[in-house]
């Protein structure tokens, strides 16, 4: 007796159950069953089905959630430029390799670093603080000029403590809100979860057009420096 079958694991069980469905109407067989411990993955619950049968389960599942092949492809093309970006800055492939993977790695565990991260005012302050010498120093290495990075340093510093003694209200759980807010792969949840979310669509093209204009700027200054 052959004991094979496959499993299609969701993140809610009205997936699951939307699942079951479409595979009966498309004359499938399939049940629910509570996903073993060895998957570990999930909401608890997953659509068993024939092995035999998985050329169909894939085509019903991509007509039931088209969104997330999208998102899939939108995810791939902004992780994509960050690794481009990143392998702009050096001429060692191992070194660009390196920085794209901990880049990736990074943005994959925002959101659970975000649960770690004080919520106090005050850590927001100081995270803003750090956060914001980012763009002085992007333009210390396009420019080349101290004194521009010191003057944009001093702006951008100012308005930040200025912003947190005016508004220090705003600044209550500010940081972890952000560091879930820049993550790409929630965005790319929420399309598995079999929503076509149109912000996360703006979002993901906005990160992958920044970095492509930032590698396009960052190749020309090393063209024109040669």
């Amino acid at each position: 007796m052959n004991d094979s079958f496959g499993l299609a694991a969701f993140r809610s069980r009205t997936q699951v159950l939307r699942m079951e469905d479409a595979l009966h109407r498309a004359g499938l067989s399939a049940g629910v069953i509570a996903t073993p411990r060895e998957v570990a993955i999930g909401c608890g619950l997953s659509v068993r089905f024939d092995l035999a049968q998985t050329p169909q389960v894939m085509q019903v599942y991509r007509r039931l959630n088209p969104g997330a092949l999208i998102g899939f492809y939108l995810l791939g093309i902004s992780l994509a430029s960050i690794g481009l970006f990143l392998s702009a800055q050096t001429d060692s492939q191992a070194t660009a390799a390196g920085m794209s993977f901990a880049a990736t790695l990074l943005l994959f565990f925002l959101s659970t670093l975000a649960k770690l991260v004080s919520n106090s005012s005050s850590a927001t302050l100081a995270a803003a603080a750090i956060l914001l010498l980012l763009p002085a120093g992007a333009l210390c290495a396009m420019t080349k000029s101290w004194r521009a990075c010191a003057c944009c340093a001093a702006v951008l510093e100012t308005a930040n403590a200025v912003c947190y003694f005016l508004l220090p209200e705003r600044f209550s759980g500010g940081f972890p809100a952000l560091m879930r807010r820049l993550t790409v792969f929630d965005r790319y949840y929420v399309f598995l979860d079999g929503i076509f979310d149109w912000t996360g669509v703006c979002y993901l093209l906005s990160v992958t057009v920044f970095f492509l204009l930032l590698t396009v700027l960052s190749l020309e200054k090393r063209r024109w420096s040669e």
